[in-house]
């Protein structure tokens, strides 16, 4: 080829180290997923709306849990207890009565309006979780998150129907069972994240479904686009 086609075709290459999570090797165009984030602001209520931020919340949980149930049931039958643990894990946060009596609290006390009490509950939980050194711990902050992302959605009717039209390798920062079964598994090649370890949600999510994936690539989401 002559110089002018060589400079053409010239693509760079950059390796990047990870922990190997579910073998295997596979090739294909990237899909980069971003979690979506809801941070609602302080917003405080009065006390004759108390009763119905309540009730706002309430339906929220029980939507959440409704939604979880089925993904659950979906992924015992289709990917087996391993993927379908995690979903119980999330399950079980959403009926912890003395978690969700926290928000109910902020409500009632505080007279924060529901998105923000579940929004600040859920956060401080999060990151009191991160800050113990148990590797337990660190891994239920991840259900924490997910789980107070979901019921976020339902309070402000939010949709998030992400697909994966074609094959493709997903590249994200970290993904929840969830996210996973929204994106479409026919289409999922394999998965790169930023987080996670050999026994992350990622891990146990890509060996269930028999791809290959690469965790705690720590940047990843940086370097690619889709």
């Amino acid at each position: 080829m002559n110089k002018n086609n060589n400079q053409q075709n010239y693509r760079a290459e950059i390796a990047v180290k990870g922990v190997p999570a579910s073998p295997g090797i596979t090739i294909g165009p990237a899909f980069v997923y971003f979690e979506p984030t809801f941070e609602p602001a302080p917003k405080t209520i009065t006390r004759s709306q108390v009763s119905s931020e309540l009730n706002r919340f309430r339906k929220a949980v029980k939507k959440s849990h409704e939604y979880l149930t089925k993904i659950r049931q979906e992924a015992l039958v289709q990917h087996g207890e391993d993927f379908a643990e995690i979903i119980e894990i999330q399950i079980a946060i959403l009926e912890d009565k003395i978690f969700l009596a926290e928000v109910e609290e902020l409500i009632r006390k505080e007279l924060y309006d529901a998105p923000y009490a579940t929004f600040k509950v859920f956060r401080n939980k999060k990151e009191h979780f991160l800050q113990l050194s148990d590797q337990y711990f660190h891994d239920r902050a991840f259900d924490v998150q997910s789980v107070k992302r979901l019921l976020l959605r339902n309070l402000l009717g939010k949709k998030l129907d992400v697909l994966l039209t074609d094959s493709s390798i997903v590249v994200a920062s970290d993904l929840s069972p969830a996210d996973t079964i929204r994106l479409h598994r026919k289409h999922i090649l394999g998965f790169c994240t930023d987080l996670g370890g050999k026994n992350s949600h990622t891990a146990i999510i890509a060996r269930s479904l028999g791809v290959p994936a690469v965790v705690g690539l720590e940047y990843i989401t940086n370097l690619v686009e889709t």
